[in-house]
């Protein structure tokens, strides 16, 4: 949903949370000037999961799971982390 507001250096668009060109939670505010952009303004990881949160009550392979989902981009490294880190601690 895009909802213009007109200022004084000019008029701003919000873009986001959910954008289809992106796979991330992104939030842009472009402020432009007839149709020159003059000015962007982001947040990235708009959304909150709360993977945390759920981690607390699962075990190893439904963690592996979870971690996969938090990005659609890098799901292998976030994975591959998560294993490596599992594997130190037990070794202590």
């Amino acid at each position: 949903m895009t909802t213009e507001a007109k200022t004084k250096d000019g008029m701003k668009i919000p873009v986001g949370p959910i954008h289809p060109a992106l796979e991330e939670p992104l939030h842009f505010t472009f402020t432009v000037d007839g149709e020159r952009i003059i000015g962007v303004d982001f947040r990235l990881g708009y959304n909150h999961r709360g993977i945390e949160k759920l981690i607390e009550t699962k075990d190893f392979n439904q963690i592996n799971y979870l971690i996969e989902h938090i990005c659609g981009i890098c799901s292998y490294t976030h994975s591959c982390c998560y294993v490596q880190a599992a594997e130190r601690v037990g070794k202590r």
